[in-house]
């Protein structure tokens, strides 16, 4: 089985990359310091990467392994070699980190489909990874993931609104 990206995060992270770039016009024609639009581009920047690496994602479930291809590069990991399995949970999302001896494999929860991965993992994996697997708090998750996008909605009203304010300042 393959799985991608979240959708309503990619179309979230388009509409908040062209909502910056609208405020960043708005700042340049109103006259802003070079500093405010030098902070700008690294924002932009930094959400063109982030939308990058969401559209490079896709992790592949297969019979004896797993595959994580990400923007700087693919992993695997056989299930019948993982001895540790982690929970991270962030502001905003959720990371699975299986680890062997000698490698690791993130996978993150803005990959649509992440409770089906962690219920796939569990029929693949050991008596005691399945053990680490069902500490997966699914409410927990979903509360981020709902966080997450509260947040990005939130940055796309700004630049939006103020990006508006600052053309009607200016004529």
């Amino acid at each position: 089985m393959i799985f991608r990206y979240d959708k309503k995060l990619l179309f979230l992270l388009i509409i908040l990359l062209v909502s910056s770039v609208y405020f960043s016009i708005s700042h340049y024609v109103l006259g802003g310091s070079h500093v405010k639009i030098i902070v700008l581009i690294v924002l932009m920047i930094f959400v063109l990467f982030n939308l990058l690496s969401i559209l490079k994602r896709k992790v592949e479930v297969k019979d004896e392994v797993i595959i994580v291809h990400a923007l700087l590069g693919t992993k695997q990991i056989k299930y019948n070699e993982i001895k540790d399995a982690v929970f991270l949970y962030l502001k905003g999302r959720t990371v699975l980190i299986l680890a062997d001896d000698e490698k690791f494999v993130f996978l993150s929860s803005v990959v649509d489909g992440f409770e089906k991965i962690i219920d796939l993992l569990k029929e693949k994996v050991s008596e005691d990874i399945k053990e680490k697997l069902a500490l997966f708090d699914y409410k927990r998750n979903n509360k981020s993931k709902k966080l997450l996008f509260a947040f990005l909605i939130i940055a796309i009203i700004f630049f939006f609104t103020f990006g508006t304010l600052n053309f009607f300042t200016r004529f």
